[in-house]
């Protein structure tokens, strides 16, 4: 009897072109086979365009994607939110927020000046 995973890699990967971009993280899952298969659409649907807030956690994330050997080359933009945190109720000018980073955000700047100031440090795709 003849099962999916005697197909070979190429024609399984086919089959998972066809399978809802919702179910993709779960159908990776079901074995290594799947997920090697899974993977050239996961990361076309999941990691091309990548946002991202100025958090630590969020940051570390980002340059775990990028830097990983197989998914780093899908990744083509990067959206960084520069006024928003982890903690929505964190006040933006508050010391934890931008504790790390090379720039201060000051209290009564508007947002463009503190997107510009943001630009200058991080290259915003």
């Amino acid at each position: 009897m003849a099962t999916m995973l005697a197909l070979p890699q190429e024609v399984l990967a086919r089959v998972f072109d066809h399978v809802d971009k919702k179910n993709l993280p779960s159908i990776r899952l079901v074995c290594s086979d799947f997920e090697t298969a899974g993977n050239p659409r996961f990361a076309k649907e999941f990691l091309t365009r990548r946002r991202h807030t100025m958090s630590l956690g969020s940051i570390s994330t980002m340059h775990q994607i990028v830097s990983h050997s197989y998914f780093g080359p899908f990744v083509r933009t990067i959206i960084l939110n520069c006024l928003r945190t982890a903690d929505p109720y964190t006040p933006i000018n508050h010391d934890s927020v931008v504790s790390g980073l090379p720039f201060q955000v000051d209290a009564e700047e508007t947002d463009e000046e503190t997107s510009a100031k943001c630009s200058k440090v991080i290259k915003i795709v």
